[in-house]
């Protein structure tokens, strides 16, 4: 078993990040990888399918790069080729969180909580949810699928909202 961390390196030129495997029985960092996310900041494992999830927080318009997921594989320590188009995240991601038993991945964003199926061989985005003013934080419970999303001030207040995910829309 593999304990897996992510490792900010700062490289001369653009910065970059990587991923270090930490052997449990060992004191020193293995090899790094290359993550390809500029400026990650969370990471979310699914152990059972051997995928990472990063995000990319960077925006450059002149790339063009938006903030979105970027998934690697933990056994080869590759990237999968995904459109950063395509894995868009709402604005200022902060946090993610894997739901195993509905394989979903949620991404609270100060912009609201994006969504993701993560079935083996059906990685896509299912969607960009507002349901509060500045979602950075989730709890998500895997026997209910309620999710939890406390918001610091609405109405000039702390307040917990509390919805429950039906990731076929009904």
């Amino acid at each position: 078993m593999k304990m897996i961390a992510a490792a900010p390196s700062l490289p001369l030129g653009r910065p970059n990040s990587s991923l270090s495997t930490l052997p449990p029985t060992k004191l020193f960092a293995a090899p790094s990888y290359q993550n390809p996310a500029i400026f990650p900041h969370a990471l979310e494992l699914d152990t059972a399918q051997g995928i990472a999830y990063t995000d990319c927080t960077e925006v450059d318009p002149d790339v063009p790069l938006v903030q979105h997921i970027v998934r690697m594989d933990l056994k080869t320590m590759k990237a999968f080729p995904d459109d950063p188009f395509q894995t868009m995240l709402a604005p200022d991601p902060s946090m993610m969180v894997l739901d195993h038993p509905q394989q979903l991945l949620f991404v609270a964003c100060a912009g609201g909580i994006t969504v993701f199926d993560v079935r083996p061989g059906h990685f896509r985005k299912l969607g960009n949810y507002v349901i509060g003013h500045s979602t950075t934080s989730i709890i998500v419970d895997q026997s209910t699928q309620f999710i939890y999303l406390p918001v610091a001030s609405a109405g000039g207040r702390p307040v917990l909202q509390i919805a429950r995910y039906n990731p076929n829309g009904a």
